[in-house]
């Protein structure tokens, strides 16, 4: 485990015990308490998946059309 989720584990266990129901609300409701690893693996998945293809059909940076 390393050292980010050895302070999240210790967050939520002082989360238990000392914060009221209210704070415990907000803490909870906060966006980035539920995005884990998004934005990882969509890099990731650009980057292995997206960009294979763009590369294989000659599509640059520059610009990209797409046709549905």
């Amino acid at each position: 485990m390393n050292r980010k989720n050895v302070e999240t584990v210790k967050l939520y266990y002082f989360s238990l015990t000392v914060l009221t129901d209210t704070q415990k609300l907000i803490y909870n409701m906060k966006p980035k308490n539920f995005i884990g690893r998004c934005s990882q693996q969509v890099e990731e998945f650009i980057r292995n998946c997206v960009q294979p293809v763009l590369d294989a059909n000659g599509v640059s940076d520059d610009h990209a059309e797409i046709n549905v």
